[in-house]
């Protein structure tokens, strides 16, 4: 089935969709295919997969922030799903100032609602600039089938979004371990849903166990050093995501769950080890994702073993990480409303 292509998604809170149209009417009226998810998702729609499809199909994305979509959980999904597809993702402001724009959207140059033909006119710029490559883009959307572009958009490509945790649960049948910087995103802006899969999962089956391990905010040299690249802001998500993680913990021991969460010094690489209860399973797999490696597309690379076909590999990853976990300090034990300054 042939896949629909766009030239610009717009993500936006439900509450500012007559907002939203009106950006869409400016595009189309420059001749523009533009995804508005008002208008594309009809009922029985399975929505995160067509928004996901989406994204991966549309040329750019502009985000429209207002004071309500700025904390919205799937405003947030979304531009932070996009930035991992390396796509320009645009900021709208509208009753919003410059200095509300995430930082890790800054890059890019903020357009003011009320001047949005100036966006559109620049964004059509752009693609006739490049428009060999759009070519080539469109081309390669139309021949991927449905399920191909699922496949693609739910493996470890996705590196440390709200998808990849959400997809690794799915993946499990008996249990999976978190580890690594990546998964401090998804506990801060996809927290409800990442925690209501969890406890479902666990909820599932008896013998079922969740480990998450991430690094800590008060004494990790890793953290000092990724706030010098990426400003303070990284440790105050780290240190709500310890606090997310907290949460989740009492919420599953008060339900009986094994839930099981530390935070530890240093972690090298993001790994996720799915069903090591069961290592000789054909189900059993680790996925290793390298913090400070990345592709020339911007993507950091991730990658599958099987711990039956790569047996070694896998307990020369597990075995440590296991043993940091077991020396990790409790997350639910962290003073999180003490930080200490790093110089």
């Amino acid at each position: 089935m042939a896949t629909n292509v766009y030239d610009l998604f717009i993500s936006y809170s439900s509450r500012d969709t007559s907002d939203a149209e009106k950006i869409k009417k400016v595009a189309e009226d420059h001749g523009l295919r533009v995804f508005l998810s008002s208008e594309e998702l009809v009922a029985g729609t399975k929505w995160p997969e067509k928004i996901i499809e989406a994204l991966s199909t549309s040329w750019e994305v502009c985000v429209l922030f207002t004071q309500d979509s700025l904390s919205r959980e799937w405003v947030i999904s979304e531009w932070s799903v996009a930035l991992f597809m390396n796509k320009v993702v645009t900021p709208i402001l509208k009753g919003v100032g410059v200095s509300a724009i995430p930082e890790r959207l800054r890059a890019f140059q903020a357009a003011d609602f009320y001047k949005v033909d100036l966006f559109i006119d620049a964004l059509v710029a752009r693609k006739q600039q490049r428009l060999p490559f759009f070519r080539d883009f469109a081309e390669y959307c139309s021949l991927k089938s449905e399920q191909a572009i699922q496949e693609t958009l739910f493996s470890p490509d996705t590196s440390g979004s709200p998808f990849r945790f959400l997809n690794s649960i799915n993946l499990a049948s008996e249990s999976v371990f978190f580890s690594g910087q990546n998964y401090y995103w998804p506990l801060v802006t996809n927290e409800e849903p990442c925690r209501k899969a969890v406890l479902t999962f666990l909820k599932s089956g008896q013998t079922r166990e969740v480990r998450v391990m991430i690094c800590d905010f008060e004494f990790s040299p890793a953290v000092v050093t990724w706030c010098k690249v990426n400003g303070e802001e990284y440790r105050d998500h780290l240190k709500k995501a310890t606090i997310n993680l907290a949460n989740w913990v009492t919420e599953a021991e008060a339900q009986g769950l094994n839930l099981k969460a530390r935070v530890v010094p240093f972690v090298p690489v993001s790994v996720t080890f799915i069903d090591y209860l069961n290592p000789e399973s054909q189900q059993s797999r680790l996925l290793l994702t390298p913090n400070a490696y990345e592709s020339r597309s911007g993507r950091r690379p991730s990658i599958y073993f099987s711990r039956c076909r790569h047996r070694d590999i896998y307990d020369n990853y597990y075995e440590p990480y296991n043993t940091w976990f077991s020396q990790g300090r409790n997350v639910t034990q962290v003073d999180v409303m003490t930080e200490r300054r790093h110089r």
